[in-house]
């Protein structure tokens, strides 16, 4: 059974939230007689974000621990979960030589034991006593501090661990800041730019709290190599949360004071790794920085659900996305039959009426769901249309029969008379330059129709008179003065014309 029947939704996320216990700036108060772990538990399934990367700094231990904590507290819920290990690169590129950070979040169903082993894989530029560079399972105290890495032994140790031709993003995703701590050069500082630019390349998507980072991170031409097409890239909202004061005050909250700027990230895809994987392919459809939730329509606007009873031809219940949907079904499977149904319920009147109009049928009791069905032939199938405000609303479908487009397709001045009126309403600039367009139009045709006459009147007496010159030349005149006669009465014609 699919676990979201509704298809792709906008959802908040919050792919950076540090868990209590995270190695660096843990400000996250022990509660009295309780587990930080459960309350944390507790904050997070209570919000309304579905999506979480829990993060900690060079390691996933804590992370993991929390998610088998949360597992066991909250069975039932539909939360998604990913460890996101936030790691530092040996490499700066803004104006306060800051290190880049750098995060690798992992597919929820990569192992606990896989994720150890990139770990244990990946080297830091810290040594050990023996000049032998410590992985990032070795370090310790102080070492959280002052660890970096970098991106050719990040790539090295993804390869050690999945394979030479294992596809990243098939199990991780690596996500880098656009500012602060991120890849953002200053200004005029080309070498550094550049810089920033090989980083870009190397990371999927952009931590970011700006509508600018979302315009920037979507451009084709943003490298300094103008040769150089750059891949345009999903930017998502973190709270970076590292208490509980953080946490109830941040999450899923867009807030901005003195302190701190929080914005709120939507991704209209299910709440798995795999819809987080389709953000890197549509970027700019799929995420939105923003308080509010995109696309929002009018609950009255919206069907929830369509209920069926008194028959096996539909499943009892159909949920409907509030965006678009999409019905796929071979010839003769349901789906116009569906949507007769559908839109029978909400008015049969009008739903007859256009299936009369559509299928040419001189009798309206023809009209029905399918061909050689009428509606009372399904009389004891009984539709329930239910509207996203509850079941006590009544709301209007436009309803487009089967056929009916390309019947309407042979009709232009039908289709303009039915979108004309709405058209102009809604941009009464429109009507105005209609008007003047429609009477230059009717003006000019007016002038052509004159002027296709004179042409056809001037092409009779050319031909006239070509039919007096040929007579001149072929005739035989019984005398000159027979001639010239002739020739002065040519000439008089000519001149008069």
């Amino acid at each position: 059974m699919n676990k979201y029947p509704r298809g792709s939704e906008w959802r908040k996320w919050d792919l950076h939230v540090h868990v209590p216990g995270t190695k660096l700036n843990d400000s996250y108060a022990k509660a009295a007689g309780g587990d930080d772990l459960d309350r944390f538990a507790d904050i997070l399934e209570a919000s309304d974000v579905a999506a979480f990367g829990i993060t900690d700094y060079f390691t996933s231990s804590q992370s993991v621990a929390f998610i088998e904590r949360f597992k066991e507290r909250h069975p039932t819920s539909e939360k998604l979960f990913l460890v996101n290990v936030e790691l530092r690169l040996n490499e700066t590129v803004n104006r306060d030589t800051q290190m880049v950070d750098f995060h690798v979040i992992f597919r929820d169903s990569v192992t606990t034991a896989k994720i150890t082993e990139f770990l244990s894989r990946l080297k830091t530029q810290i040594s050990d006593g023996y000049g032998r560079k410590k992985a990032c399972t070795e370090l310790e105290g102080s070492d959280f501090n002052t660890a970096t890495v970098t991106r050719s032994d990040i790539k090295a140790a993804f390869t050690d661990t999945f394979g030479d031709k294992a596809e990243p993003t098939d199990y991780l995703i690596y996500v880098a800041p656009a500012n602060n701590n991120g890849l953002r050069a200053e200004s005029g500082q080309l070498r550094k730019a550049n810089l920033a630019d090989e980083i870009d390349k190397d990371v999927h998507a952009i931590f970011g709290k700006d509508p600018s980072n979302t315009r920037y991170f979507l451009t084709t031409d943003r490298y300094e190599d103008a040769g150089q097409p750059s891949i345009p890239k999903p930017v998502f909202g973190g709270c970076d949360a590292h208490s509980f004061d953080d946490l109830e005050d941040w999450l899923g909250r867009a807030t901005s004071d003195q302190s701190t700027r929080q914005v709120v990230t939507w991704i209209k895809a299910d709440p798995t790794f795999a819809g987080l994987q389709q953000t890197l392919v549509e970027p700019g459809e799929r995420v939105s920085i923003q308080p509010a939730e995109p696309d929002q329509k009018e609950p009255y606007k919206v069907i929830s659900k369509v209920k069926f009873s008194g028959t096996t031809d539909f499943p009892s219940e159909v949920l409907l996305n509030r965006n678009l949907n999409s019905i796929i079904g071979s010839r003769s499977s349901g789906k116009s039959a569906l949507l007769a149904h559908i839109a029978h319920s909400v008015d049969p009147a009008e739903t007859v009426r256009l299936q009369v109009e559509a299928h040419g049928l001189g009798d309206p009791r023809l009209a029905g769901p399918a061909a050689g069905y009428s509606w009372k032939d399904v009389s004891h199938v009984k539709c329930e249309v239910e509207w996203q405000s509850g079941e006590a609303t009544a709301g209007k479908v436009i309803y487009i029969p089967q056929n009916s487009l390309y019947t309407l397709s042979e009709q232009p001045d039908e289709i303009t008379k039915k979108i004309a009126p709405a058209l102009f309403r809604t941009y009464p600039a429109v009507k105005t330059a209609f008007d003047g367009a429609t009477s230059k139009i009717a003006a000019a045709n007016s002038e052509i129709r004159l002027a296709i006459d004179a042409w056809f009147a001037l092409g009779d007496r050319i031909d006239e008179r070509r039919q007096d010159i040929q007579m001149l030349g072929t005739r035989q005149p019984s005398s000159l003065s027979a001639i010239a006669s002739r020739t002065r009465s040519i000439a008089s014609r000519l001149r008069r014309s």
